[in-house]
């Protein structure tokens, strides 16, 4: 998916591609987002799409909070929820690593993007960021990278049994 120039074509892959920060993401959870920084937003989007927004909440520790496009609020949210590991020590498949570093716009340096991890080697973590080169990237990380802060560990296990949720659903 590439982030559009404009609020144009926004269920398009590839039409109206630009560096605007106009994206589907924004448009279906915070339209008032619309060309700010979507990295925070692309994740959340994703839960909220495959788990609905009460557990999205839950794994990724906003529970009894608005939704957060803030990686540092994010970040504050899974702390006070026993959620977030510093460092990537005993990171997985499935975990939302996180990254600190230096905002030139802000002239400091703070925890500032986020990606889905769906790898681990012994050396290398390979994750699928969104707004990563003007688009949804896959990215591999060294597992010693000064970047790499910390993750959430989604609470997946705390999910309710497919038996309980209502409809079909393919096992």
């Amino acid at each position: 998916y590439r982030e559009k120039k404009t609020p144009d074509n926004l269920d398009s892959k590839t039409e109206n591609a630009g560096s605007g920060n106009y994206t589907k993401y924004w448009r279906d959870l915070c339209p008032s987002g619309q060309t700010g920084a979507w990295c925070q937003c692309f994740v959340n989007w994703l839960f909220w799409k495959t788990y609905g927004e009460k557990e999205a909440k839950k794994l990724l520790g906003m529970v009894g909070e608005d939704w957060t496009y803030y990686t540092p609020t994010a970040v504050l949210y899974a702390k006070r929820n026993t959620l977030f590991h510093e460092g990537v020590e005993g990171i997985q498949e499935g975990d939302i690593l996180y990254f600190y570093g230096y905002v030139a716009s802000e002239k400091r340096s703070r925890v500032h993007h986020v990606g889905i991890v769906y790898k681990v080697t012994a050396t290398r973590i390979y994750t699928v960021e969104g707004n990563s080169g003007n688009g949804v990237n896959f990215r591999n990380y060294l597992k010693n990278d000064p970047d790499l802060y910390g993750y959430i560990r989604p609470a997946y296990d705390a999910l309710p049994d497919p038996e309980e949720l209502v409809g079909w659903h393919h096992t």
